[in-house]
């Protein structure tokens, strides 16, 4: 890839997936895996799967499709961030992804319009803060230079760089966005309301002692009318936007998908997952990973439940991502951050895009891991387990370069339970050699009535998870991996873990009691 092709932007083009055909690529790595690469047409990755750990891209389960490794939420100083925009990308396929989104905050400048308070600077002063996109996230001009930048970087079979937005609500959650022409933001539907700020303590009169100078230049006191007439509150809106046609004369993101990003973060939690039958094949992911953190029992001291128990319960059917959530300049770079693995029929946005709906993804923190699952013989994880078996008999696929053979782990089966995930199976496990060729099995009871989900979660049992949950619970250790979750046909679970009141719940809301419009993020 060459440097002057990912310096961008070079023109705005529409930023949707396109049919793209793939050429055969020569193969860079040596050996059965890429031997086995080389027989599927017009799909071959020009590259290993990371420089670092010589890990196979083929899964033992099924050899058509080819692992790629993706970072899908960065941030630039497109809004509240510090990198150039203009270097992201390249930064990130240098680090060995071959996958790769930018997904600025989006608060209140779409709504606000430019120009205005917001007006887009198509040069701005990397280095230094904006204080207008630091607060009220990405413009429409900005979302469109960054179409500019991921075209310029896009590489069918060799990199996939990706447009998307971080749909931000202070108080409801972040949600990201891809593949969308139109872009939207919480002031326009529903997540940035007097109604909703005033829940977490922040009043009309204090949001203008947040929003200090801002208020002060051409359409800043715009921004205060606009919220004080805002509404209905809720996550309706946002969803309302998301199955909208992009031609509507409102514009909507119906040509895009989107997930959860770093749930009981902010204090609502997405209405408490409220379920939209709507959207629920839009919405395809949940971070369980965010940076370095295991999200599984994200603020449980604030007796908060874990948000993989209270999304799935809920009815979505998401799978579960790792990501970076990277606010600095060194985007994909740093070890033990959050990544994760698709498998792709291609590597082009067409590709990823279908994979991604068809939750054929996992979550983990390790360069060059592959983690692939499948249940009662052929049941891909991230899909529905047809029948009425009181059991999932489990087919997993893991490959994590030469170093770590035999390296011991843990495989432990999850279920939904009382506000924490039930563990119903452990296993000791040690990571194969790459000459194996049949993939570890596992057995595990399946009460239906007690659940309708199942996830398989790869554990270090040599190292503590950094936030753990209740005392004694078995996922008290270190996530090297999460599956996307299986489906259960025909469960009917009796009850529910639902949501709790969190304790503690500071004056602006949540954790710190800093009253912000976007953070925190560091």
């Amino acid at each position: 890839m060459s440097d002057d092709l990912l310096e961008g932007p070079h023109g705005h083009h529409d930023h949707t997936h396109h049919a793209r055909v793939v050429g055969r690529r020569t193969l860079l790595k040596a050996g059965a895996a890429a031997a086995a690469l080389a027989l599927l047409p017009g799909t071959a990755l020009a590259r290993p799967l990371d420089p670092r750990v010589d890990t196979s891209r083929v899964s033992r389960l099924d050899r058509r499709e080819l692992l790629a490794h993706a970072d899908l939420h960065n941030h630039t100083q497109l809004s509240d961030a510090s990198g150039d925009p203009s270097l992201a990308y390249r930064s990130m396929f240098d680090a060995g992804l071959d996958v790769a989104a930018l997904t600025d905050h989006t608060v209140a400048a779409i709504a606000l319009g430019s120009p205005g308070v917001c007006e887009f600077v198509p040069t701005p002063p990397f280095g230094s803060t904006d204080p207008c996109r630091s607060t009220l996230g990405v413009t429409e001009a900005g979302f469109a230079a960054t179409a500019g930048y991921a075209d310029a970087a896009d590489r069918p079979g060799e990199f996939t760089a990706i447009r998307g937005f971080e749909w931000s609500s202070p108080y409801l959650g972040h949600i990201n966005v891809w593949f969308t022409r139109a872009v939207t933001d919480p002031l326009t539907t529903g997540g940035l309301t007097a109604e909703g700020l005033a829940r977490v303590g922040l009043t009309i009169e204090a949001l203008r002692q947040l929003l200090g100078p801002l208020l002060q230049a051409p359409g800043g006191e715009e921004l205060v009318e606009l919220i004080e007439a805002s509404g209905p509150d809720g996550m309706a809106g946002f969803y309302d936007w998301l199955r909208r046609s992009p031609s509507a004369a409102l514009g909507g993101g119906a040509d895009g998908i989107a997930g959860f990003n770093h749930p009981n973060r902010e204090p609502e939690t997405f209405d408490a997952f409220a379920y939209d039958d709507r959207v629920r094949e839009r919405m395809v992911s949940m971070e369980i990973l965010n940076r370095r953190e295991d999200y599984l029992f994200k603020n449980f001291p604030q007796g908060l439940p874990s948000p993989l128990v209270s999304c799935l319960d809920a009815g979505w059917h998401v799978g579960l991502t790792g990501v970076t959530d990277e606010h600095g300049t060194d985007w994909g770079e740093p070890d033990g951050k959050g990544r994760t693995g698709i498998y792709l029929d291609e590597l082009s946005r067409d590709g990823v895009f279908a994979a991604m709906k068809a939750r054929r993804f996992f979550a983990t923190r390790e360069r060059g891991l592959r983690l692939d699952v499948g249940a009662n013989g052929d049941t891909r994880m991230g899909q529905t387990v047809p029948g009425n078996a009181p059991r999932l008999q489990l087919d997993i696929d893991l490959e994590w370069g030469t170093d770590r053979i035999g390296m011991p782990l843990e495989v432990q089966v999850l279920t939904s339970g009382d506000g924490f995930p039930t563990v119903v199976h452990t296993q000791a496990i040690r990571v194969p050699s790459p000459d194996e060729r049949r993939p570890i099995r596992v057995t595990a009871p399946i009460d239906r009535r007690a659940t309708s989900w199942a996830v398989v979660r790869i554990a270090d049992p040599a190292r503590p998870n950094g936030a753990p949950g209740p005392d004694g619970h078995p996922c008290n250790n270190y996530a090297v991996a999460y599956a996307s979750p299986f489906h259960l046909a025909g469960a009917r679970p009796q009850r529910s873990s639902g949501p709790r009141t969190p304790k503690g719940r500071g004056r602006h809301g949540w954790v710190d009691g800093e009253a912000r419009l976007v953070g925190p993020h560091r």
